[in-house]
């Protein structure tokens, strides 16, 4: 009696993935050249040596494309903290997309010096 659900549920499985909609090659296309784009990003020279080691722990590529980031997007990223991830994210959006850093103001007193010379070293790039 088991086997007959489990049974009827592949064969509709199976039948509903032939209707499918194809996905289309310029799709497919795009989506590889975001992946190249966050690779070349998370092995680059502006990144430190120690921040590229961690990347094996971090998982920047299949996080980046479990959110599902377009090098043409938007991406606004709250408090970025020590700049890890704002350091993918800002080169892979350069050339078709948006890079906003919501955090911490260079103006203020309270702001910490730390947090404005990280700040500063992006936007020379």
């Amino acid at each position: 009696m088991k086997i007959l659900p489990v049974f009827i549920l592949t064969l509709t499985t199976l039948s509903n993935s032939a209707n499918a909609l194809p996905i289309k090659p310029e799709t497919i296309n795009q989506a590889q050249a975001d992946q190249t784009s966050v690779q070349q990003a998370m092995g680059g020279k502006h990144r430190s040596d120690k921040n590229i080691a961690r990347n094996q722990y971090r998982h920047p590529e299949q996080t980046l494309s479990f959110f599902g980031l377009k090098a043409d997007m938007t991406v606004v990223e709250v408090w970025p903290g020590g700049g890890w991830y704002t350091e993918i994210l800002a080169p892979t959006l350069k050339d078709q997309g948006q890079y906003y850093a919501a955090g911490f103001s260079l103006v203020a007193k309270r702001t910490p010096n730390w947090r404005k010379n990280y700040q500063r070293k992006f936007e020379k790039n």
